[in-house]
This record gives structure tokens, C-alpha cells and sequence, in this order.
């Protein structure tokens, strides 16, 4: 039982680290006025945490 609620804490971990990589590029943008180059930065290291984090836990 306890496996299961680890498990299902752990099925939205890579969504939360794509955002919060996207939300820290917003912020790099936002404080260097470079904002498409930082939303693009953010996005691809985004997804490349997302895959990490999906690596690791093995679920979406």
C-alpha cells in the first residue's frame, strides 16, 4: 500500500519540472529583456528535466 501512494506521488513530478523551468526562463527574460531567448532556453531545458525526472521516477 504504501508503494502505491509513493508511486502516485511521484506521476506528476515531471509536469511540475517542465513549469517551473519555463516560469524561471520567463524571469531570466523578464530581468535581462531578452524574453523569446529565454522562454526558448527555458522550454528545451524544460524538457530535457522532464525526461530526467521521467527517467528516474518512471512515470509521467
Amino acid at each position: 500500500m504504501e508503494r502505491d501512494e509513493k508511486g502516485a506521488k511521484k506521476s506528476g513530478l515531471s509536469s511540475y519540472v517542465f513549469v517551473g523551468c519555463l516560469i524561471i526562463g520567463l524571469g531570466v527574460g523578464i530581468g535581462f529583456d531578452l524574453m523569446p531567448a529565454a522562454l526558448i532556453i527555458g522550454f528545451g531545458v524544460g524538457l530535457i528535466a522532464m525526461g530526467i525526472a521521467r527517467y528516474k521516477t518512471g512515470k509521467w
